[in-house]
């Protein structure tokens, strides 16, 4: 057949929906999405839940060693591999503030790098508040706060420090800098990610030697203990590195279901001189048709669901080619499978069973 034969032959096949391909083209859709969109919503969830795990504290490992922090030590933490924010911090004295003077709060001071710990707004020097004390005294961006021992003093912004299962303490606080240089401080903070565990190594080092409780040694806690030790995203990994192989598999019985269907026919087409190869660029010419209107139908959810979250458009982008490429290739070989089986001289057995 002349190929303009071959495209004809097909285009009618597909106008004419021969063999259910009308039923088979819906197939074809539905598990095309589900195959570039799964693996898709279940990176989304991964990495929706990898921000809620950082954000509630639990990457963020605790040092605790009353009076013997080294603060320079604890900063250069953040020299090392996947640590994203380290900082010292040490209480002192609470203080009242002037609009609340019969209430206490509590005050820190803390290395300049602990406001990156906290994910601390706002720039420049002075107090960081917690969302508690600021809204106690309706301190907006920009503002001072009154304090009854220092007058008004400048605040460099706020953190949010809910009651979420952290570590006791910053909820209702203030916290001022502190040169690292400054003396020593209680505790090392310090936020790893992705987790690794170089700091539970290391953790001795910013502990200075001697003094009172030496004996005891440092202690290693969590911010937030409540998601667990170690994020895990392993039943989204199976989900997204299985959803696109499982759906290309799907579509190939599909399609191959589809050619068994017309066996009778592709039999009495071989029987009349129609060569098998002629057959297969015919089948594979449909198939393709069937596979890019999927595509064409899918991809741009796909598009939207990249824009949306574009922090891991590369992944998302990848899974989605990796999972069309791998529908179209399920089409494909469901078709060369389908005509795989077939043989011209079975044609009155076809008769017989149709």
């Amino acid at each position: 057949m002349a190929l303009a034969s071959v495209w004809g032959e097909a285009y009618r096949n597909l106008i004419a929906g021969v063999g259910g391909s009308r039923v088979l083209l819906i197939v074809v859709i539905v598990l095309t999405a589900c195959g570039v969109l799964v693996p898709q919503l279940a990176l989304l969830r991964a990495d929706a839940r990898a921000v809620a795990y950082q954000r509630s504290g639990a990457a963020t490992l605790i040092v605790t060693a009353e009076g013997r922090i080294d603060g320079l030590r604890c900063e250069a933490f953040q020299q090392l591999e996947n640590v994203t924010a380290a900082g010292a911090l040490r209480e002192r004295e609470g203080l009242t503030l002037a609009l609340l003077p019969s209430t206490t709060v509590r005050y820190f001071e803390s290395t300049p790098q602990f406001a990156g710990v906290l994910g601390a707004s706002g720039t420049g020097a002075g107090l960081l508040l917690s969302d508690e004390v600021a809204d106690a005294v309706g301190w907006r961006d920009g503002e001072t706060l009154s304090l009854a021992e220092r007058g008004r003093v400048p605040v460099a912004g706020r953190f949010a420090y809910p009651d979420d299962g952290r570590v006791a303490g910053l909820g209702y606080a203030i916290v001022g800098d502190a040169p690292a240089s400054s003396g020593l401080f209680d505790e090392c903070w310090v936020t790893v990610w992705p987790q690794t565990p170089i700091v539970e190594s290391l953790a001795g080092l910013v502990v200075v030697p001697g003094g009172a409780g030496a004996a005891a040694g440092p202690t290693l806690l969590q911010a937030n203990a409540t998601l667990g030790a170690r994020f895990s995203a392993d039943t989204e990994r199976v989900i997204w590195s299985g959803a696109g192989i499982a759906a290309a598999l799907l579509i190939a019985a599909a399609v191959a279901f589809h050619v068994r269907g017309r066996r009778l026919e592709l039999a009495s087409a071989r029987h009349v001189g129609v060569r098998p190869a002629d057959q297969y660029a015919i089948t594979v010419i449909e198939v393709t048709v069937l596979a890019g209107i999927a595509m064409v139908i899918v991809l741009p959810v796909a598009v939207s669901l990249i824009v949306s979250a574009p922090s891991i458009a590369v992944p998302l982008m990848w899974h989605a080619v990796q999972s069309a490429v791998l529908a179209l290739a399920g089409a494909i070989g469901g078709a060369w499978v389908g005509l795989a089986g077939l043989r011209e001289r079975h044609l009155f057995r076809y008769f017989r069973e149709r």
